[in-house]
């Protein structure tokens, strides 16, 4: 479909979605079935909001992201634009569990532009996800991601390190990076 000037994709909300009225949900933006979208949650124009997904208070979400079914975003998760979330991800609410007691243990969590997260990835408070990293599907996120990097595993490592295009990076030298397919250098 084409944009211009002219045409604007409307937000929509399904009926069913649970959008709080102190939530900022940006234009195109689309949310679907038996959503909930909690106080002080914003999210940025253009993205999609898969059914069943729970986005919990101060989470801040930018443009063109995709949050697939059944995810869960619990407190203070910054993701930033065109970034992919897998469906049943969960972003975990606390490190410690404290029985019988409110947990005041949340740390900032952030996913940085053009990340990707796959299926059923559990990512622990406070990490930091590398811009245009990939999480392969079952990880389980304990540490931060840099920048480029490919993780695996319970608890996910390092599995190698893949350009913006997509492609895995092949080391040239030391610290030195190169993408096969489109010839792109990195320093690492």
């Amino acid at each position: 479909m084409l944009l211009d000037n002219q045409y604007k994709i409307k937000t929509a909300i399904h009926e069913t979605a649970e959008v709080s009225d102190e939530a900022f949900i940006g234009i195109g933006t689309q949310i679907w079935h038996q959503c909930q979208i909690n106080s002080g949650v914003a999210i940025g124009n253009n993205c999609v909001i898969g059914k069943g997904v729970f986005i919990d208070h101060k989470v801040l979400i930018g443009d063109n992201v995709k949050i697939q079914n059944r995810t869960s975003i619990f407190l203070e998760v910054i993701i930033e634009n065109d970034v992919h979330i897998g469906p049943h991800v969960c972003f975990s609410n606390g490190k410690k569990i404290l029985l019988g007691k409110t947990n005041n243990n949340n740390q900032p969590t952030l996913v940085k532009v053009g990340a990707a997260i796959g299926t059923g990835t559990i990512i622990t408070p406070g990490v930091v996800i590398g811009a245009y990293s990939i999480v392969e599907a079952g990880s389980v996120v304990t540490q931060n991601i840099p920048d480029y990097a490919f993780f695996q595993g319970n608890p996910a490592t390092l599995g190698g390190y893949i350009c913006q295009c997509n492609r895995t990076l092949v080391l040239k030298e030391e610290a030195i990076w190169i993408c096969a397919g489109c010839g792109k250098q990195y320093n690492f």
